[in-house]
C-alpha cells in the first residue's frame, strides 16, 4: 500500500512539474506561469484560424482577398504573424510569443 501512494505521489508531482504543454521543451524549460499559458492558447488559436481561413478562403467564389479577412473575423480570429523561421513550428513560436511576455 505505502509503494502504490509514493508512485502516485511521484507521478503526480511529474505531471505538475511538466505542466501540461509540449511547448514546455526545449531550451530553457521553465514551467510556463497562468499568464504565459493563457497567451500561448490565444497564439495557437489564432494560428489554427489563420491556418484555416487560408484553407478555406481558396475554396469560395468571393476571392481569397475577401473571403480570407471575412473568415478570420467570424472565427473571432486576431493578425497573426509567424516570425522568420517558424512557419513550420507554430508550437514554438507560440511558446516564444508567451515566455517573451
Amino acid at each position: 500500500m505505502k509503494t502504490l501512494i509514493a508512485g502516485a505521489a511521484l507521478l503526480a508531482g511529474y505531471l505538475l512539474l511538466l505542466n501540461g504543454t509540449p511547448a514546455s521543451a526545449g531550451e530553457g524549460w521553465r514551467p510556463m506561469t497562468p499568464r504565459q499559458m493563457r497567451i500561448y492558447h490565444e497564439c495557437l488559436k489564432a494560428a489554427w484560424i489563420d491556418e484555416w481561413c487560408r484553407g478555406y478562403a481558396h475554396r469560395v467564389d468571393a476571392g481569397f482577398d475577401r473571403a480570407y479577412p471575412a473568415c478570420v473575423l467570424a472565427n473571432h480570429g486576431r493578425p497573426y504573424l509567424l516570425g522568420p523561421g517558424y512557419w513550420n513550428r507554430t508550437d514554438d513560436y507560440c511558446a516564444a510569443a508567451a515566455r517573451e511576455r
